[in-house]
């Protein structure tokens, strides 16, 4: 259990919509990575998101998130980046879930594999309410 809410794995049988729907838009995120589209990926990110690099720094709000990943794939040496999910955990409360998994980055030269840790909306807390 984390967040309050029940852990779902990779091999779950009958997985909740939200799981489902998070791993859905993360195949979705993995092919615009996989063609360079970064400013397609800004719909996926709220504003005021925040992610930490490689190298530990951070990088803060959707734009300049956008414009990182931009860099990235601007550089020769990357040749392809897939994130997999291996768990989500599902907020009882429709609050953020967090996915867990891995981030494989193949370069000329070599391969890099580092945990990956995110936290998405629970697409339940984004429906439309009666």
């Amino acid at each position: 259990m984390g967040l309050g809410g029940k852990v779902l794995d990779r091999h779950a049988p009958g997985m909740s919509a939200p799981v489902a729907a998070i791993r859905v838009k993360r195949k979705l995120t993995n092919r615009l990575i996989a063609a360079r589209d970064a400013p397609r990926l800004g719909p996926h990110m709220i504003m005021d998101m925040v992610l930490i690099v490689g190298d530990g720094a951070l990088v803060q709000g959707r734009e300049d998130v956008i414009t990182a990943f931009g860099a990235e794939f601007a550089n020769p040496s990357l040749l392809s980046c897939v994130h997999t999910t291996e768990a989500v955990q599902v907020a009882e409360d429709e609050g953020p879930a967090a996915e867990h998994g891995r981030c494989v980055g193949t370069w000329t030269g070599g391969v890099e594999i580092s945990g990956d840790c995110g936290l998405a909306p629970d697409p339940r807390s984004m429906a439309p309410r009666p």
